[in-house]
């Protein structure tokens, strides 16, 4: 069974974990669509306007957890608000032993910006695995996808053949995801 455990910012809040898997993304680039779509049930909001999450979400699931990232680059943030994100994400990586993979969410309509290159950099330097998910692919076509996924390995110095595509349609996507985070199965290919 599913659920949401709760809304944390330091680590004094977290929950006990032992499998953990972790979102992160601009604002707006369809973590809750995700998350919802990965479990089956609406669990996470999905707002009209990016920028809601202020804290880590923490999802129980059978064999794992999942952690929902404020996502970064929203506008309307203030520098106060940017600086406990940075403050909260560092003390996250820093100390997070349960943390398996990175899941970096990617709008497939979208080149990607700074702060998702500086993200993905982070990680990279973390030595954290992590892989990249392309969200929001039912929003355009077959051949728009490909070429907007060619531009995106590019952009990011990525090997495409390793980009989890997702659509909101494509239940399998899902279940695979759910197998694989669980423990139940070693390799994903989509």
């Amino acid at each position: 069974m599913t659920r949401f455990l709760t809304s944390a910012v330091s680590a004094a809040q977290w929950p006990e974990s032992e499998r953990e898997y972790l979102l992160v993304g601009r604002s707006n680039v369809g973590k809750s669509t995700f998350i919802n779509c990965l479990f089956g049930q609406k669990i996470a909001y999905v707002g009209k306007t990016p920028g809601k999450t202020r804290m880590l979400n923490f999802y129980q699931a059978d064999g794992f957890t999942l952690v929902d990232a404020p996502g970064y680059g929203y506008a309307k943030r203030t520098q106060k608000e940017q600086l406990l994100y940075r403050k909260m994400m560092n003390e996250y990586f820093a100390r997070r032993k349960a943390l398996k993979e990175v899941l970096i969410l990617l709008d497939v309509r979208r080149i990607p910006s700074e702060d998702d290159q500086i993200m993905l950099d982070y990680v990279r330097q973390s030595g954290i695995p992590y892989r990249i998910v392309i969200t929001k692919t039912d929003k355009q076509s077959r051949n728009q996808n490909i070429q907007a996924v060619n531009k995106i390995a590019a952009e990011l110095g990525e090997e495409k053949e390793t980009f989890i595509l997702t659509d909101i349609r494509r239940k399998d996507v899902y279940q695979e995801l759910l197998k694989q985070f669980s423990g139940k199965e070693e390799d994903l290919s989509i």
